[in-house]
C-alpha cells in the first residue's frame, strides 16, 4: 500500500513536470524546426545570391542611367548654349536694325568717294543707252554682237590687228553693288520728326525687262503683284512711341524676282497731287 501511494505521488510529479517541461520547451521555441532550418540553411544561400544578382543589376542599371542622363545633359547643354548664340546673335541684328527707335543713338552709313573713276559696269553700259529709248539700246546690242562676230573671226584668221571691239570705258555714275540682300525696303517720309498731316511723298518700284517693257509697277494704285506675291506696298505704320519715323514703304523679297532674270528694279519717289492722292499710273 505504502508502494503504491509513493507510485501515484511520483507520477503526479513527474506528469507535472513532463507537461510543464514541454510546455517550457515549446514557448521557448527550444524544439527544432524544419522549415526554420531549410529557411536558415538551404534556402539562405539562394536568397543571398538572388539578392546580390538584384543588388549587381540595380548597379549596372544605375550605371547605364546615369551614362544616358549625362549623354543627354551633354546634348541639352550644347543645344542650349546653341539656341543661346543664336538668340543673342538675332537680338543683336535686332538691335542694329532698330537702332532707329533708340533715343540717343543712331547708325550712319559712310560711303566714300576715292576720286578714281572706276571701270563702267556691263549693266550700267546698257543702262546708258536704255535710258536714251529701247530703240537705242537693241540698235547698240545688234551693232556690238556683229563687231564682236567680226572680231572672233579675225582671231580664227589670226589677224594681228583685230582688236576687241567691247571697251569699258570710265562709269560717269557713282556706283556701288550691294551683295548677300534678302530683303529690301524702300521707305519715304513726309517729315522725319513728326506725321503731318497731308500725305506729300511716296515709293514706287517698276519692274522693268531688257527690252524697255514695265512688266509691273508696285505703289498705291497697285499696292501688290501675284507674280511677286511677298513684295508690298504698306503705309500707315509710323509710331512716334517707338521712333519709326517712315510714312510709307515698299517691302520686296527678292527671291520673288529669281525667275525674272532679265529684268531691273527701278525705284522712284513721286509726289502726291494737292489732294494728297497718288497720280494716276501712265
Amino acid at each position: 500500500m505504502h508502494k503504491l501511494q509513493c507510485l501515484n505521488i511520483s507520477k503526479k510529479f513527474l506528469t507535472g513536470c513532463y507537461m510543464g517541461t514541454m510546455q517550457q520547451l515549446a514557448e521557448n521555441s527550444y524544439w527544432r524546426d524544419s522549415f526554420k532550418d531549410q529557411l536558415t540553411v538551404a534556402y539562405k544561400d539562394s536568397l543571398l545570391s538572388s539578392v546580390l544578382t538584384d543588388s549587381q543589376k540595380t548597379q549596372h542599371s544605375g550605371v547605364l542611367l546615369d551614362g544616358v542622363v549625362r549623354d543627354r545633359l551633354e546634348v541639352f547643354g550644347k543645344d542650349k548654349l546653341r539656341i543661346k548664340s543664336n538668340m543673342i546673335a538675332k537680338q543683336s541684328s535686332r538691335e542694329k536694325s532698330r537702332l532707329i527707335e533708340s533715343v540717343d543713338r543712331r547708325i550712319v552709313h559712310f560711303i566714300f568717294n576715292p576720286g578714281q573713276k572706276s571701270k563702267i559696269s556691263p549693266f550700267t553700259r546698257k543702262l546708258v543707252k536704255l535710258m536714251e529709248g529701247p530703240a537705242e539700246l537693241e540698235e547698240f546690242e545688234k551693232q556690238e554682237a556683229e563687231a564682236f562676230e567680226l572680231y572672233c573671226e579675225g582671231i580664227a584668221k589670226e589677224d594681228e590687228e583685230v582688236t576687241d571691239p567691247i571697251v569699258y570705258g570710265l562709269n560717269p555714275f557713282y556706283e556701288l553693288e550691294l551683295k548677300s540682300l534678302h530683303r529690301l525696303a524702300f521707305a519715304v517720309a513726309d517729315n522725319p520728326f513728326m506725321k503731318t498731316d497731308m500725305a506729300k511723298y511716296y515709293p514706287e518700284v517698276h519692274v522693268i525687262h531688257a527690252d524697255g517693257k514695265v512688266d509691273s509697277s508696285i505703289g498705291p494704285n497697285k499696292r501688290s503683284d501675284p507674280s511677286y506675291g511677298s513684295s508690298v506696298y504698306v503705309e500707315s505704320f509710323r509710331d512716334d512711341r517707338l521712333k519709326i519715323n517712315d510714312d510709307r514703304k515698299v517691302k520686296l523679297t527678292l527671291s520673288d524676282f529669281d525667275t525674272n532674270h532679265n529684268a531691273m528694279l527701278l525705284l522712284t519717289v513721286r509726289m502726291n497731287d494737292i489732294k494728297g492722292q497718288a497720280a494716276s499710273a501712265q
